[in-house]
C-alpha cells in the first residue's frame, strides 16, 4: 500500500481490525492553520508533525492531554477544544468572568473566577479524660472570596476534581483514589481530614452561576481534551471479562462504542460531524480580542484508492478543531476516512483536495479540484 499525499498537511494511511476482524484502511490527516480575525483561517507556513501517540506536558496522570494521536481509526463526531487562558473581558483585574466557545452549532460557556480556597473551620473536641487538652477537628468548610486576576488558565487542574481525601496507602505503595470524571481537579475536601490541613485550592472554572458547596461533587467543567481512562471515555470501552478473553481477543469487545474516540468534552462533540467551513466564534479566550471571530477553511478531503481491480474515492471527515492559544493563534483540524481493504497489495492512496459531485456526506463520488 502507497500513500501518495497531494497535501501540504501531514498524513498517514494504516490499517485496523474492525470488531469482526476484518482489515479497514485509515487514512488521517493533521492541519496547523492561523485564526484570522473575521476572517477564513490560513495555512500555518509551519505545519505540526503527524501525531504518532497522545502527547501530555509530563506525566500522563498528572498533566493535561495536549494532542490526541493521529493514529485514533474512527470518531462518530468532531471534537471541539482550546488550550490557552481565560482573559477578563477589560483585561483589567477581576473576580470572576465567563469565556465561551462555539463553532458551527456546538456552544459551551463556563464562568472563571480568580483563586479561591476552602478554609477549614476548626472547633474543639473532648477527647476524654486522659487527655491533656481538648481534640481539635475540623467541622466545616468556607469559600473564600476569589482574588482579582487578569487571567485563569483554562486547565482541568483549575476545575472540580482530583485526590480524595484519606484514601491510598503509602507503606502498602496504594495510590490515592481520584474523581474519575477529572482526576487533574481541585477542590475535594472532608471532615475526616486533619485539623492542620492548610486551605485547598477550590475550582476556578464551574457552570455560569454555579454556588459552590464543599458537600456537594459538581460536574467538573472545562474546555480541554479528556483521557482515555477518564469517565467520560472510559464508560465505551467495553466488557473485559473471560469471555472476552476466550472468543475474542485481542479483538475490541463486541459492545465497544467507538464514541470512546471522542476526546472532548462531552458538550464539545459536534455529531454529525462539521463539514468544516463553521463560522466560530471565542469569548474571552484571546488575549487580543475580547470576541474572536472566524471561520473554518472549508476545506474537502479525499482520498483515491486504485488498484488492478478497484477504483473508488472516500472523502475524509472534519474529526477534530483545537484552539491552541497558549503562545500564538494555532488552530490544529484533524480529518479521517475508513473504509473496507481486506487485501492492501499493489493499492495506491492519492490523497488530495476534491471538489464534491452531490451533497451526500459519505462514499461521495468526487473529482480532483483544480484550484
Amino acid at each position: 500500500m502507497e500513500l501518495d499525499n497531494r497535501l501540504p498537511f501531514p498524513a498517514m494511511a494504516f490499517r485496523q481490525f474492525d470488531t469482526e476482524g476484518d482489515l479497514d484502511c485509515i487514512v488521517s490527516v493533521r492541519g496547523t492553520f492561523n485564526h484570522v480575525q473575521d476572517g477564513i483561517m490560513e495555512i500555518a507556513r509551519e505545519q505540526e508533525s503527524f501525531q504518532w501517540e497522545d502527547a501530555y506536558e509530563d506525566d500522563p496522570h498528572q498533566t493535561v492531554l495536549l494532542r490526541q494521536s493521529d493514529l485514533t481509526p474512527d470518531k462518530p463526531g468532531t471534537d471541539i477544544s482550546f488550550l490557552g487562558d481565560a482573559w477578563s473581558p477589560l483585561r483589567e483585574p477581576e473576580t470572576s468572568w465567563q469565556a465561551s466557545i462555539c463553532v458551527g452549532n456546538v456552544s459551551k460557556e463556563v464562568e472563571v473566577c480568580g483563586p479561591r480556597f476552602w478554609q477549614p473551620v476548626i472547633k474543639e473536641k473532648w477527647a476524654g479524660f486522659s487527655a491533656k487538652e481538648p481534640k481539635r477537628v475540623i467541622s466545616d468548610w468556607t469559600l473564600t472570596e476569589p482574588e482579582p486576576t487578569c487571567k485563569v488558565p483554562v486547565c482541568w487542574t483549575k476545575a472540580y476534581g482530583g485526590v480524595i481525601p484519606g484514601t491510598g496507602d503509602a507503606e502498602t505503595h496504594t495510590p490515592p483514589d481520584v474523581e474519575r470524571r477529572n482526576p487533574l481537579g481541585c477542590g475535594i475536601v472532608t471532615l475526616d481530614m486533619p485539623a492542620g490541613t492548610p486551605p485547598v485550592r477550590a475550582p476556578q472554572i464551574t457552570s455560569v452561576g454555579e454556588r459552590l458547596d464543599w458537600k456537594e461533587t459538581p460536574e467538573p467543567q472545562g474546555l480541554g481534551l479528556v483521557s482515555p481512562w477518564w469517565q467520560s471515555r472510559q464508560q465505551y470501552t467495553g466488557t473485559y471479562d473471560d469471555a472476552w478473553v476466550e472468543k475474542r481477543h485481542p479483538l475490541l469487545p463486541q459492545d465497544f462504542d467507538n464514541r470512546f474516540w471522542q476526546a472532548a468534552h462531552p458538550d464539545l462533540i459536534a455529531a454529525p460531524h462539521l463539514h468544516g467551513d463553521e463560522g466560530y466564534e471565542l469569548r474571552n479566550l484571546h488575549p487580543e480580542h475580547p470576541v474572536a471571530r472566524g471561520q473554518l477553511p472549508g476545506l474537502t478531503l479525499g482520498v483515491h484508492c486504485q488498484r488492478a481491480d478497484r477504483d473508488a474515492w472516500y472523502v475524509l471527515k472534519i474529526d477534530g478543531v483545537q484552539f491552541d492559544w497558549r503562545n500564538d493563534g494555532r488552530v490544529l483540524l484533524t480529518w479521517r476516512a475508513r473504509f473496507p481493504l481486506a487485501d492492501a497489495d499493489g493499492t495506491t492512496l492519492t490523497l488530495t483536495r476534491v471538489r464534491l459531485k452531490s451533497p451526500e456526506s459519505e462514499n461521495h463520488h468526487a473529482e480532483k479540484e483544480t484550484a
